[in-house]
């Protein structure tokens, strides 16, 4: 069966709808995937003005309204409890990844003492 092939993603996303096939990812790119979400009633961290967001929040962490979350959006800042935690977790990643290398040395290293041993015998 030869690929088809498409001068867009709109093109190739109609395509899909008229041939039966579906992406698998269980809703529709041009509706976007939020439009079953529901929103929960919240109060702004910031302004304490009272709004509703497309998730249920969690308390360790702020929520903020649209228009504060823009302004805060915009300044780019990062907390340092945030880059903390972002790098505890890199930090135990890379611990784990190195653990792994060292376990795939030590199997080379063994099959290669193996080996040796057969030769020599």
């Amino acid at each position: 069966m030869a690929k088809e092939k498409h001068t867009s993603f709109e093109e190739f996303s109609k395509n899909r709808k008229v041939s039966g096939r579906s992406s698998g990812r269980g809703f529709d790119r041009n509706r976007g995937s939020r439009q079953n979400v529901g929103m929960t009633k919240v109060t702004c961290s910031t302004c304490k003005a009272k709004c509703e967001v497309p998730f249920k929040p969690t308390s360790s962490k702020p929520v903020y309204c649209n228009d504060c979350f823009i302004k805060k959006g915009s300044q780019g800042k990062v907390s340092k409890e945030d880059l903390d935690s972002i790098n505890e977790k890199l930090d135990k990643i890379m611990r784990l990844l190195e653990k792994k290398e060292e376990k795939k040395e030590e199997k080379k290293e063994k099959k290669k003492a193996k080996k040796s041993s057969k030769s020599k015998d």
